[in-house]
């Protein structure tokens, strides 16, 4: 049986992530980090996550079909509009 060790430093610290890109696979990796940080949080983690995304992307008509985005989101820069809107929805920064 294999045991997975979590590196101690991970345990005494914010841990940081760095998404980069909000397309289909990052937008969904992105939506399920604050599932991840509020865990750490609730268990007694002293920082849970500190996420940055990257991308320059801009959301298109055809994303919307197949992304988490609005038709009301076109134009806009991909990563900003899921920062905000993750950021609003669970209270983070």
């Amino acid at each position: 049986m294999e045991i997975h060790r979590i590196h101690p430093e991970l345990l005494e610290r914010q841990v940081r992530v760095l998404a980069v890109g909000c397309g289909g696979t990052g937008s969904a990796v992105v939506a399920g980090l604050p599932y991840l940080h509020q865990s750490l949080v609730a268990r007694g983690h002293p920082g849970g996550l500190h996420v940055t995304i990257v991308g320059g992307d801009t959301i298109s008509p055809t994303n919307c079909v197949r992304q988490p985005f609005a038709r009301s989101e076109v134009g806009l820069n991909k990563a900003i509009v899921l920062v905000n809107r993750i950021n609003l929805f669970w209270g983070l920064k």
